[in-house]
């Protein structure tokens, strides 16, 4: 069940929290916030992050348009059909697969991995992460099944050969070569290099 929405703060003050470069901010101005959600939190720029606590508005959260809130007030304030920021109204849903974008705490450890905002030349992308990556497994997986036909029929003509042609035998298993290798670049170039440690 949805919560109520707070109310909306004054619009004179929304430039109070628009933040492009949260780095700058937070790490050089060491600017001192407070949520213009609910007017009374002030945003703590904490050293770590601590165990999620979804109440504790003094944690600072960035939407992708620039905008930083207490967490908790963000929170509430999201928690409708329609989530858009408070300050510009951007929607914040993927316009692809539809679910929510998701605010990003921040914290000393994690801020230089942040993307950038909006008007930092920062993107939205199309779709969440998992998505993306559910969209490249399929895509790999179809690339991937498309050559083992092409191996399998391969490995036949290899099976073939005739063996008293060492030259002819020669050139198919290079070319089952080819095609296995060529299986681990497909899946490389979609998925990303494999993992070599565990």
């Amino acid at each position: 069940m949805a919560q109520s929405q707070a109310p909306a703060p004054n619009t004179s003050s929304w430039d109070d929290c628009f933040v492009p470069d949260p780095r700058y901010t937070f790490l050089y101005a060491k600017k001192r916030m407070a949520c213009i959600i609910c007017k009374e939190n002030e945003l703590v720029f904490q050293t770590e992050m601590r165990a999620c606590d979804d109440s504790d508005d003094s944690i600072p959260v960035l939407l992708p348009c620039g905008h930083v809130f207490g967490q908790a007030c963000l929170e509430n304030w999201l928690d409708n059909p329609n989530p858009a920021c408070p300050a510009c109204k951007i929607a914040l849903v993927y316009p692809v697969c539809g679910h929510n974008i998701q605010s990003r705490p921040l914290y000393e450890d994690t801020i230089f991995h942040v993307p950038k905002t909006i008007p930092e030349g920062g993107e939205i992308n199309a779709s969440c992460e998992i998505c993306l990556e559910g969209t490249k497994h399929n895509v790999a997986r179809q690339r991937w099944d498309s050559l083992v036909q092409v191996l399998a029929q391969a490995e036949y003509r290899l099976s073939c050969c005739d063996p008293n042609n060492p030259l002819g035998t020669e050139a198919c298993r290079r070319h089952v070569e080819d095609i296995r290798k060529l299986m681990d670049e497909v899946v490389e170039q979609t998925m990303g290099p494999r993992p070599r440690q565990w």
